[in-house]
Formats: structure tokens, sequence, C-alpha cells
């Protein structure tokens, strides 16, 4: 099917949510390129240089655009984006849109897709431009996701507050936006897409508007998913009591307790004997809690001045251009 037909795919969620194997997953279909990394264009880069329309800041953006390597890895060709760019319409929308389609282009596949931590507070700017568009929401069990970025940053651990605000931001905005844009948004839980692979892709099939002719086993067996992810494997189901103490696991519950509830995840009942290190505990909780808090906040005056507080991309990820960007 055509681009016309069906509009891009939006793949949104925390981090450790399931984004990156479900991504793997569609990109193995034969209509859909959809980038190994996310390229989180519209967290980095939205309405950050001003308007487009001049020339000056159209440069200044690209420039930028082009030495982040997560942008790199999609081999862009500057001069076809600028050349194209010009001939429609000057948004910020258009220009991401731009460096996913020729993306596409390259691996001779009609649709494209993106997978981007947090793309779903952008979700009204999105359907404005893409009305077509398709947005899938990962949402994780918050306890078992915090336990998996434990595992991979043990310093984590001490951001217990920031994290557990950001999993109920995109969880709530999971319950408007699915409410809003009933028709094309989608909320798929990660568990069931490790339980019931076969059943959760061909519903998601279904949601996109794409037949998956394969069975789910081919796509998950294929050499190229194997390389990247491995089995499907429900180790990480259910893993967090080993890694997360009682109180970490209080905390979480504590403050998300109603969308847990909401998308099925059943609460622990914890109880604590009383002593000192209760007290000491009690203190690190309401550390944390000022944390969670100033997330919120922080993240609030971030949409709404983009330009003022965007956000920064880590130096490690910024990539010098070999040859010269400009025309």
């Amino acid at each position: 099917m055509s681009i016309i037909e069906n509009g891009p795919i939006f793949i949104g969620g925390v981090s450790r949510s399931g984004k990156t194997l479900l991504s793997a997953l569609l990109s193995l279909h034969s209509n859909i390129a959809i980038p190994p990394k996310g390229t989180n264009l519209w967290n980095f880069f939205l309405n950050k240089y001003g308007d487009l329309n001049w020339k000056h800041n159209f440069e200044r953006c690209l420039s930028d655009m082009l030495r982040y390597r997560h942008i790199r890895c999609l081999d862009p060709n500057p001069n076809r984006i600028r050349k194209e760019f010009s001939l429609g319409q000057r948004s910020y929308s258009n220009l991401f849109a731009l460096f996913h389609r020729h993306y596409a282009d390259r691996l001779g596949k009609p649709r494209w897709g993106v997978q981007s931590g947090f793309i779903e507070a952008y979700s009204k700017v999105i359907f404005q431009e893409f009305p077509r568009a398709k947005m899938i929401h990962l949402i994780r069990d918050p306890r078992d996701r915090f336990a998996s970025l434990i595992l991979m940053s043990p310093e984590v651990l001490n951001k217990i507050g920031p994290n557990t605000a950001n999993w109920i931001y995109s969880v709530y905005l999971a319950q408007k936006n699915s409410k809003r844009y009933s028709e094309n948004y989608k909320i798929v839980l990660y568990e069931k897409l490790v339980l019931y692979p076969e059943e959760t892709l061909r519903d998601i099939g279904i949601f996109l508007n794409e037949s998956f002719s394969s069975t789910c086993s081919e796509f998950t067996n294929a050499p190229e998913f194997l390389e990247k992810h491995g089995r499907l494997t429900q180790n990480y189901i259910g893993h967090y009591p080993n890694i997360l103490s009682k109180s970490d696991i209080a905390f979480i519950q504590r403050f998300s307790k109603r969308y847990m509830l909401a998308n099925g995840y059943e609460l622990e009942t914890i109880r604590f004997p009383v002593n000192t290190e209760m007290v000491i505990d009690f203190k690190r909780r309401i550390t944390d809690f000022t944390h969670l808090t100033g997330w919120m906040l922080i993240e609030t005056l971030r949409l709404k001045f983009p330009s003022l507080l965007s956000r920064t991309i880590a130096s490690k990820k910024i990539q010098p251009v070999s040859g010269n960007i400009s025309e």
C-alpha cells in the first residue's frame, strides 16, 4: 500500500518499554522502514531554531541535525533535503519527515516509521501534520522497567523519582491520546508483546492496515533480528523483586498506583518493620519525591517553551561532519 493510503508510524513510550523490540519486528515487514535507533527529532529539534522560512534558521537546524549520531545512521543527503524542503511546506515536521522518507526510499519501502522516547508528548502536532499517522504506545510494568534500567546503569537507582515521574506522565499521555485519537492511537503492553507475540503482532498489523503474511516466529527467528535482540524471553517479566528493595517497590507503587491498576498491573502488599533504617529511608524518599515533582514541572515547561528549555543532546552522541555540508 502506498504512503498516501497508509501514513507514517510512530512508536512511543519511555525507555526500556519495548520500543526497540517492536521497531525491529515491524522493520522486517516488506512495506515498513524504521531505523534501528530512535532519532528523537521532535524531542531535540522541534521549534528550537525559530521560523524555518528563514534560511539562516533552517541551516542552523540542519547543521545540528547532521551532527547527531542517531540521524547520521540514516545516511542523509543534505542537498536532497534542502531541495525537497524548499519545494514543500517549510515546517519542522516536514523537515523531520524528509529524513525518514529518504531512509525508506533507500530501503525500497513505501512506508516510513520512527521510534522515539516520549514522542507521545508531541501527538497533537504530529496528527495535525500527518492526519493518517498511526502511533503505537508501549507500556511496561514500572517496577520491571526500573529494574531493567538499573541492570543497564546501576547509578539510575538514585534517580527513582524522575524515572517514576517519567513513567506516570507517559502513561497519562497514553490514556489521553488514545481517547482523543482513538482511530490512530494504540496502546500495547510490553508483557503482551513478549508473552503472546503472534497474537499481538497480528493485532498491530490490523491497526496499521498492513498484512503480516508470515508467522511471528518467522520474524523473531530472522537472522538480523536474532543478531540484535536474541530470542524473545520472558525472563524480564516480574524480575523486579530480585533487583529492587521493598522501599523502592513501595515508592513506585505509591505514585503509580492509579495507572498501574488501569493497565492491569497488580500491586504488591509491602510491610516494613519499624526501625532506625526506616527513618533514614523516609528521608531518602522525601528527596525522591522532590525529584519526581521537579521533573514534572520542568517537563511541563519544556513542552510549552521548547526554545528556552530544549533538551540537550549528550556530547558523546554528537559526531563531526566530514566534508562541507553547506550548499
